[in-house]
C-alpha cells in the first residue's frame, strides 16, 4: 500500500523519466499520484510497476487513471534498463574496490606479539576459527603439526578409511607417525592462511606447547624475528 511519507522519494526517482516520455499515471482520491507502468488490473486492484518495484493500489482509492502510449511506455522500460544497467557497473566497481583494498590490507606488514620459551619463540594461533592454540615457530619444520588433543577438540578424525600416515621428524631427530590433515585456516593475530597442510601426532607423541607452526604457513610469508621487541613479522607473499 502507498504510503504518504514514501511519496517525495517514489516522485523524485520518477521524476527523471517523467520529462520526456510520460508514464501511466494513477490519480488517488487523497489528493496524490503515483507514475510508473500498469503491469496488471482488475475490477479490485490495479498493480504498477515504478522501476524499483511494484506496488497494488485497490480500485476504491483511485480517482482516475492516465495510461502512456506505446511509444511513451517502450522509452520508460528502456530507461529503467539503462538506469539497473548503471547500477549494476557501480556494484562491481565498489565490489572491485573493495577486493583491491582488502588484498593491500591481507599484504601489509603485521607486527606479532611472540612469548619465549628458553630459545623457543611461541605465537598464539586461531586453528580453523574457533579454536586458540600456542604453536611454538620451527622453521625446520616442513608442516604444521599439532597434537592429538588438539586435533580432537577441533573435530579432526585421524583413523579410519582414507585418513593418510606419514612420517615426520622430530627437533631431536626422532621419525614419529603422524596423520596427514588440511587445516581449514590458521590466523595468527590477523595474519591467515587457508588450507593448510598439517599433521596431526599420534596420541602418546610429546609436542612443546599444542604444536609446531611449521614452513607450510610460514612459506605464504616474508618473515623476520625481532628479538628485542618480541615480535614477529610477518608479510604475505603476493600471489
Amino acid at each position: 500500500m502507498f504510503k504518504s511519507k514514501n511519496g517525495a522519494l517514489i516522485l523524485l526517482f520518477l521524476f527523471s523519466f517523467a520529462q520526456d516520455a510520460r508514464a501511466d499515471i494513477i490519480y488517488l482520491r487523497n489528493g496524490r499520484s503515483i507514475e510508473g507502468l500498469i503491469t496488471k488490473e482488475n475490477d479490485e486492484e490495479v498493480e504498477l510497476n515504478i522501476g524499483i518495484g511494484k506496488m497494488k493500489f485497490r480500485r476504491v482509492e483511485i480517482e482516475s487513471i492516465h495510461k502512456s502510449n506505446p511509444n511513451e511506455a517502450a522509452l520508460i522500460r528502456k530507461r529503467w534498463i539503462s538506469q539497473s544497467q548503471e547500477e549494476e557497473e557501480r556494484r562491481l566497481r565498489k565490489e572491485l574496490e573493495l577486493q583491491e583494498q582488502r588484498r593491500k590490507d591481507e599484504l601489509r606488514p603485521r607486527e606479532i606479539e611472540v612469548s619465549r620459551t628458553g630459545e623457543h619463540i611461541i605465537v598464539n594461533a586461531l586453528l580453523n576459527g574457533k579454536l586458540g592454540a600456542s604453536l611454538l615457530l620451527d622453521t625446520g619444520a616442513s608442516l604444521v603439526l599439532i597434537s592429538g588433543q588438539i586435533a580432537q577438540r577441533l573435530g579432526i578424525k585421524t583413523s579410519g578409511p582414507g585418513r593418510v600416515k606419514i612420517m615426520t621428524k622430530m627437533a631431536d631427530g626422532r621419525d614419529v607417525e603422524a596423520s596427514y590433515i588440511v587445516l581449514e585456516s590458521i590466523n595468527v593475530q590477523g595474519a591467515e592462511v587457508r588450507d593448510i597442510p598439517a599433521a596431526v601426532l599420534s596420541g602418546d607423541t610429546v609436542l612443546p606447547e599444542d604444536g609446531l607452526l611449521g614452513m607450510s604457513f610460514l612459506k605464504n610469508f616474508n618473515f623476520q624475528i625481532d628479538s628485542a621487541n618480541k615480535k614477529l613479522i610477518l608479510q604475505k607473499l603476493e600471489k
